[in-house]
């Protein structure tokens, strides 16, 4: 197999389930969307041979069984994941930021890359804050239905969400429209009672080939997955492409512009790099704070950083921290109104997204990065 069988494939999966859902206005047994997952990886050496992936997913950096095909394309194996074997393409043409394609149930396929993605140290989500997911989503098509999520323990890749979760401050909110669903997303946050809690956590993406009489309808979440209905791969894949190039620019330009360290200058040299600021929207009184760095730090999902905040002056803490995703370093400075991020010459860019996308769903949909 190499990468045109692939497209071929999943091209004639896709249309034979939607001939049958728009007879029947319902998917045919056992035709389940094509759901496709952007994942952030720091694998070296995918670049460079096949060998390295087959050594990435066998060594102990992956506790997950993994079982690897090559194909014709070196950068496209097959997988196949955790106990159930579940079936995916993996497309490592970019070797940072990975595409892995699935046809199996929504189920099994996100338990197989939430067991893949959490249990792996090199692995992480794609995060999208809100306000790129907003805008975005306007530049890859026509955005019909956006949903907001605000305190809803969803976890990686779940779709249904557990209304007998809900507490008092959460928010569950989606809005349709029959052109650009933002107009009415905008209008809302406009509200000062909901604007704290309307983070974006998804958006439908309509895009259409009128010329072939084709369409697809990808419902692109926060957390890098996609699940498609329609009748082209190809539009399908011009819009995750140019998602996933985006999200990579975003990441490198944060990396280049955050990254704190020193160059040389002639005969000297010279500090370059500024700190990652993320502004609090209201300033936190002193139970709050601890509350918040309680959450941030505690190694678990979603932020998976480790610190031990120290107190210095008035409602002020440092914390020498590590991003659990790469275990590079990463540093912080808290106030009432401030997180300010300090990140190493090898730290991550990826972490400023997953900090801030959470800060949005979790602490305060309006906290922002400068």
């Amino acid at each position: 197999m190499d990468r045109k069988e692939m497209v071929r494939t999943l091209d004639e999966w896709m249309g034979r389930s939607y001939a049958g859902f728009k007879d029947s206005g319902r998917l045919p047994s056992g035709r389940n969307p094509l759901k496709s997952y952007v994942v952030e990886a720091n694998v070296e050496g995918v670049g460079e041979h096949a060998h390295a992936l087959q050594q990435f997913f066998s060594g102990p950096d992956v506790p997950t069984p993994v079982e690897m095909s090559e194909t014709d394309d070196p950068s496209l194996p097959l997988l196949q994941l955790g106990g159930k074997r579940v079936s995916f393409f993996l497309d490592t043409l970019d070797p940072r930021f990975w595409l892995l394609h699935s046809t199996a149930t929504a189920d099994a396929a996100d338990n197989a890359i939430r067991g893949l993605v959490q249990r792996t140290r090199l692995l992480d989500s794609m995060w999208l804050p809100s306000q790129y997911l907003e805008s975005w989503s306007g530049d890859l098509g026509e955005p019909r239905v956006l949903t907001g999520k605000f305190a809803v323990p969803t976890g990686l890749y779940r779709d249904e969400l557990p209304e007998d979760e809900f507490v008092n401050d959460s928010l569950f909110l989606r809005i349709g429209a029959s052109g650009d669903a933002r107009v009415r997303w905008r209008q809302l946050r406009e509200a000062k009672e909901l604007a704290p809690s309307l983070a974006l956590w998804a958006a439908r993406i309509v895009r259409r080939d009128l010329s072939r009489d084709y369409v697809v309808l990808d419902d692109v979440t926060a957390i890098g997955k996609l699940t498609c209905r329609g009748n082209s791969f190809r539009l399908h894949q011009e819009l995750l492409h140019a998602l996933k190039t985006r999200y990579a620019g975003l990441i490198e330009e944060w990396e280049r512009t955050y990254r704190i360290g020193w160059e040389a200058s002639g005969s000297s040299a010279k500090p370059v790099g500024t700190t990652a600021d993320l502004v609090l929207p209201r300033p936190l009184e002193e139970h709050e704070l601890e509350s918040l760095m309680s959450s941030l730090f505690s190694c678990g999902e979603p932020y998976r950083l480790y610190g031990v905040p120290i107190r210095q002056g008035y409602l002020r803490y440092v914390v020498r921290g590590v991003d659990l995703h790469t275990g590079h370093k990463i540093d912080f400075e808290l106030g009432p109104s401030l997180l300010r991020a300090y990140l190493h010459q090898k730290t991550c860019g990826n972490v400023l997204a997953r900090l801030l996308t959470n800060l949005q769903h979790y602490h305060d949909a309006r906290v922002g990065l400068q």
